[in-house]
């Protein structure tokens, strides 16, 4: 089953703010639900731009050397 977390929970778990959260939100860097209101973050999408994030690094560019 896909656990769905609010704003404050998948901030917390990303370990970011949740203004950081709504700017990579807004930017379509991270992918959300909108239900009415709220918008509510899937944890597989959350792991996914994790994942992304430590491949590409923090600017988003791949690594030039390994």
């Amino acid at each position: 089953m896909n656990r769905l977390l609010t704003r404050k929970e998948a901030a917390d778990w990303l370990q970011i703010g949740v203004t950081t959260l709504w700017r990579l939100t807004k930017s379509g860097s991270l992918g959300s639900i909108r239900i009415g209101s709220r918008r509510l973050y899937r944890i597989e999408e959350l792991e996914a731009f994790l994942r992304d994030r430590i491949e590409r690094g923090p600017d988003g560019t791949w690594p030039t050397s390994i």
